[in-house]
């Protein structure tokens, strides 16, 4: 592997260690939120908004 196919692989990794999927319990801000098990969507309506668990399946993860 070349050194700059290297480096783009290490960027590419190091961006998806810092791109967290929002879960349960944080405030990830205003915006509208889908559940990854079931595709429900939540919206938060104001940045000190707590993400709460999904109201369909009660799923903790979202996108």
């Amino acid at each position: 592997m070349r050194k700059e196919q290297r480096c783009l692989m290490y960027n590419f990794v190091s961006r998806l260690e810092v791109t967290k999927m929002p879960s349960t319990g944080q405030k990830p801000g205003k915006g509208t939120y889908t559940c990854t098990s079931c595709g429900q969507s939540v919206t938060l309506d104001d940045h000190t908004d707590t993400l709460p668990p999904c109201p369909k399946c009660n799923g903790t993860e979202y996108r």
